[in-house]
């Protein structure tokens, strides 16, 4: 900028003060305004993306509802295929099934959910338009994912027994029930076959879902495929994994090594599907570079199958709704997650946040109540979480016949849940963020330790329910139910009730 002075009637003769014409002064207030004009332009911008984001809410709401309630359905079918497994043969002379179920429900999140969520961001960034392209696409993931599934089933009941040997829960096992070798290969098979089945189903459907959505009806594949996903893979698992238990069983009590043979197919289909994904344009990075997240995850979901055995010992009835308040809160979070992986993919630079978005970490009152591109979703889907589940639990009271919908149990499994996916929201916001921040795809690497998350904090809340509804002497929470195989017989002991027989009897 340049400076004119003015004739300065200094006596000292010092260094004249600059002063400015109103010709230069003009310019320079005239630089200053478009400077403001520019600033409130990126402003307006930046709240024309929060708030088009915000109309999309409803229009997202709208698309998640019957999808969510769908995969209610599976959770539902899943939970009440435990608790009636459970009483099996197989079940009961080989306890450590149960640690397996969390990890195999899991798998929704660990492969399929990461499948949709990748090819939700590919479809809405147009990629899947190509038929060449599009076809690469769809056979490299689900060459991808049936490697993933199948060595994850595979390594899952190593974690899962080891994890179990490690907190000391086979030692008051009896005789007919401690592991052996043979034992030890029926449930890793039981656990491959399950995982590379209900892969194969799952990983298809998705291929379909994502790709009919955004061809034939230009839908956002983000809002509905991983609900339908979780609504079809947790009753497929659960099926799968009751009849191959029993099947394997019933082989494995006249042949002893049959377990091996499956093992062994699975093993080479794993190789096979994984030279074909890493042969694949798409898929040929991930296959060595995605298994962190999916590591991670399993011993998650390992954790919380522990849980489960451990509380299942003492409130059987937790069975029947362990699937449904973990499904739906990996279900929302997984929503969430894969709609802000889309938005950074769109609105942000590798390693730079958008700045309609610009932090990681925020609290959860600006999450949930700020003007944030994300907020009013969260804030719906954990309003959404108790009415959603509870016509859920009132059917599964009526399908097995043994819950009892008392006001604690009802208000106790509300909180319960409503606080599971809060948590996880928040959760799922922050990390998102963190993983792009520091130059991870989100849509590789959230969603299986976010699902596995779920999972764990789901079995948690759930054992702090029934731990409350036992110290209030709730029906549901009974330490156990006795089973007679031959009288049918069921019989119930609480806490309480174990007092006050004491009590009377002194």
């Amino acid at each position: 900028m340049v400076a004119v002075h003015e004739p300065s009637d200094n006596p000292n003769n010092t260094i004249p003060i600059p002063t400015y014409t109103m010709e230069i002064d003009s310019k320079e207030t005239v630089y200053r305004i478009a400077i403001n004009e520019n600033e409130d332009i990126q402003k307006k911008e930046k709240q024309r993306i929060i708030d088009r984001d915000e109309e999309s809410t409803k229009d997202a709401v709208k698309q998640i509802l019957l999808p969510v309630i769908l995969s209610g359905f599976g959770n539902m079918a899943a939970g009440i295929i435990l608790d009636t497994v459970q009483y099996w043969t197989v079940f009961r002379k080989i306890p450590q099934l149960i640690i397996l179920v969390p990890a195999l429900l899991g798998l929704k999140g660990n492969v399929e959910m990461t499948l949709s969520s990748r090819l939700g961001t590919a479809a809405n960034l147009g990629v899947l338009e190509d038929k060449k392209k599009r076809r690469m696409i769809v056979i490299g993931s689900i060459s991808l994912a049936q490697c993933q599934a199948s060595a994850i089933g595979l390594l899952t009941p190593l974690i899962g027994l080891g994890i179990g040997y490690i907190r000391g829960g086979f030692d008051d096992l009896s005789d007919d029930q401690k592991l052996n070798l043979m034992k030890i290969l029926l449930v890793m098979a039981c656990a491959v076959i399950t995982s590379g089945l209900a892969d194969l189903i799952l990983s298809s459907l998705m291929c379909f879902i994502c790709v009919v959505s955004q061809i034939c009806f230009k839908i956002n594949s983000d809002n509905i495929s991983t609900p339908i996903a979780a609504s079809v893979g947790d009753l497929a698992t659960m099926g799968f994994l009751a009849i191959t238990a029993k099947l394997l069983y019933d082989g494995y009590q006249t042949v002893p090594w049959v377990s091996i043979i499956p093992i062994c197919i699975w093993s080479g289909v794993t190789v096979t599907a994984g030279y074909i994904a890493r042969h694949n344009e798409f898929t040929k990075k991930i296959v060595f570079t995605g298994w962190t997240p999916l590591v991670v995850s399993m011993i998650i979901q390992n954790t919380s199958g522990a849980i489960l055995e451990s509380f299942l010992q003492r409130f059987d009835r937790m069975a029947a709704f362990q699937p449904v308040i973990n499904g739906f809160g990996g279900n929302l979070v997984a929503v969430q997650s894969s709609r802000i992986a889309t938005y950074l993919h769109k609105y942000g630079k590798k390693k730079q946040l958008p700045e309609s978005d610009p932090h990681i970490f925020i609290g959860p009152w600006k999450l949930f109540f700020g003007k944030g591109p994300h907020g009013k979703l969260a804030l719906i889907l954990s309003l959404m979480a108790g009415p959603l589940q509870l016509p859920f639990v009132i059917l599964i009271r009526f399908v097995t016949q043994r819950a009892i919908l008392t006001p604690q149990f009802v208000v106790t499994y509300y909180v319960c849940c409503t606080i599971q996916v809060i948590v996880m929201l928040y959760i799922g916001y922050c990390f998102v963020h963190f993983l792009w921040r520091f130059g991870f795809n989100p849509d590789n690497s959230a969603i299986p330790i976010l699902t596995a998350l779920a999972d764990l904090l789901g079995s948690i809340f759930l054992a702090c329910g029934f731990l409350v509804l036992n110290a209030i002497n709730d029906p549901n929470a009974a330490l156990k139910i006795a089973v007679d195989s031959t009288s049918n017989v069921t019989t119930t002991t609480t806490i309480a009730a174990v007092i006050n027989n004491a009590t009377i009897s002194q």
